[in-house]
């Protein structure tokens, strides 16, 4: 199981009101390794939205500059 496989498994198991995923490097445009047939391809952050709004979370993203 990949790393956002088991934030998302725990996530959804603990069911806290609200979840703050980071962005890491890359996670916009890296396509997730996708074992079904399904032609298109799913970044992480799709896949991650997906599972969040389908579970009913509602997301809001945002860039946050830390600095």
């Amino acid at each position: 199981m990949q790393v956002q496989g088991f934030f998302i498994e725990c996530s959804l198991e603990l069911a806290p009101k609200a979840i703050l995923l980071e962005n890491v490097q890359g996670i916009l445009w890296t396509p997730r390794s996708n074992k079904s047939k399904n032609k298109r391809k799913l970044t992480v952050v799709d896949y991650i939205a997906r599972k969040f709004t389908d579970a009913g979370y509602v997301l809001f993203p945002a860039v946050l500059d830390a600095a």
